[in-house]
């Protein structure tokens, strides 16, 4: 049976670019899982952003499909999460104790619902797609690894990575149709401001080319 590489996606770069990596260089099996929690972090930030991302994983499934029909037989049809997904006692305990030991500033985070899907899904081998960019603690890093059941496999690799891997192989055009914007503004456009704004923009725009602008 041949390997299938699950990963949590989004549309959004690191996961796009993550995503075809394994498709295009590794030549494995993905399984892509979206995950619709309506907010960023718990019931406090609320997002819109959910028909976006949508709109860039559809636009990325069409496009692919037509540059790599030979490959496309390695995509395998998105699992779509309910939006109600449920934390139960031990997720929840689990954000608790990394709030109060520091490493996160909220109890409930994306991550929670991450590794409830994970579970509810009963599979341990989900790839969440962080890079170095996140700035993860050694002891956050440690952290996933213990508690959360899902992988972490690209938190010490760069956007730089991912974009020189996509020009060598040439596959660079997809990157530039992600999605990375918590709240658009009514012109369909990037905020500018959120969070996967700053990480897009601001943090890379020095690095890598108008892919980030």
């Amino acid at each position: 049976m041949s390997k299938i590489q699950n990963v949590f996606f989004s549309g959004g770069y690191d996961s796009t670019a993550f995503l075809l990596e394994c498709l295009i260089i590794k030549k494995v099996k993905v399984q892509p899982i979206v995950v619709k929690v309506p907010f960023i972090d718990g019931k406090y930030f609320k997002r819109s952003s959910l028909n976006h991302e949508q709109v860039s994983r559809q636009n990325f499934y069409t496009k692919f499909k037509s540059k790599y029909p030979k490959l496309a037989i390695n995509l395998l049809d998105e699992i779509v999460c309910k939006n109600e997904t449920v934390l139960d006692r031990d997720t929840l305990k689990v954000g608790e104790e990394a709030y109060r030991r520091n490493i996160f500033n909220r109890k409930i985070t994306v991550s929670s619902y991450l590794h409830q899907v994970a579970k509810d899904l009963k599979l341990n081998n989900i790839a969440v797609i962080g890079t170095k960019e996140d700035n993860f603690s050694e002891e956050g890093k440690k952290w996933y690894s213990k508690n959360y059941n899902f992988t972490t496999p690209m938190m010490d690799v760069t956007k730089v990575h991912f974009f020189n891997n996509a020009k060598k192989y040439g596959y660079e055009e997809f990157l530039y149709e992600t999605w990375s914007c918590y709240h658009p503004l009514s012109n369909n456009t990037e905020c500018g401001e959120c969070e996967l704004c700053e990480k897009r923009i601001i943090e890379t725009r020095l690095i890598l080319p108008k892919i980030l602008i």
